[in-house]
C-alpha cells in the first residue's frame, strides 16, 4: 500500500527533467551514442482521474491488492473535486445571461408578463448552466433571483385579488 501511495506521490510531485533539458555541445561531442527515453510515467490529475484500474496496474506492473484499488479510487474522485474546483471562476456564458435576465425580472417586476417570462427563461438557463457545472454559483444566485421574482409576483397578485374582490374580504376596502 505504501509503495503504491508512493508511486502516486511520485508521480504528481516529481517531473522528468530529462526529455526537457537539451543536451550540451560537450555531451554531444564526447563520442559517447547515449540513447534517452523519456519515461511514461508523467500522469496528469485529469488523466488520473479517469484512469481504469487496469491502466493503474500496468503502469505499477503488478496486480492491485483491494485495499490499494479502494484507495486509487479514493485518490482519484479526490483528483475529480480538484479538477472541477479549478474552474469555480469560470462561468459561463449561460449562468451569465440567466443572472442578468433574474435582475432584469426584479427590476421590471411592476410590469408582470414581462417579469414573469424573464424570470422563466432565467430560470431555463440556470437549470441548464447547474446540469454542466453544479457548482456554479452565479447559476445557483440567478435561480434563486428568478423564483424570488416569482414568488413576489404570486403574492402581490394574491393581495390584489383580495382586494379587489367583493367577497368575504370586503371589509379591507374602504369606500
Amino acid at each position: 500500500m505504501r509503495n503504491i501511495l508512493f508511486l502516486f506521490v511520485l508521480l504528481f510531485s516529481v517531473q522528468s527533467f530529462a526529455s526537457s533539458i537539451p543536451a550540451t555541445s560537450a555531451e554531444l561531442n564526447s563520442g559517447f551514442a547515449a540513447t534517452v527515453t523519456t519515461p511514461s510515467l508523467p500522469v496528469t490529475s485529469v488523466d488520473f482521474a479517469k484512469m481504469k484500474m487496469s491502466e493503474i496496474e500496468k503502469l505499477a506492473g503488478r496486480k492491485l491488492k483491494l485495499k490499494e484499488k479502494i484507495a486509487i479510487k479514493i485518490l482519484q474522485a479526490k483528483a475529480s473535486k480538484v479538477n472541477k474546483g479549478k474552474d469555480k471562476g469560470n462561468y459561463s456564458k449561460r449562468s451569465k445571461t440567466a443572472f442578468l435576465l433574474s435582475i432584469l425580472s426584479l427590476i421590471t417586476i411592476v410590469f408582470i408578463p414581462v417579469s414573469v417570462i424573464l424570470a422563466v427563461i432565467s430560470i431555463i438557463l440556470a437549470a441548464k448552466s447547474l446540469k454542466a457545472n453544479d457548482e456554479d454559483r452565479k447559476a445557483r444566485t440567478a435561480m434563486g433571483l428568478s423564483i424570488l421574482a416569482l414568488g413576489i409576483i404570486v403574492v402581490g397578485l394574491m393581495i390584489w385579488g383580495i382586494f379587489i374582490s367583493d367577497g368575504v374580504f370586503k371589509l379591507f376596502i374602504i369606500n
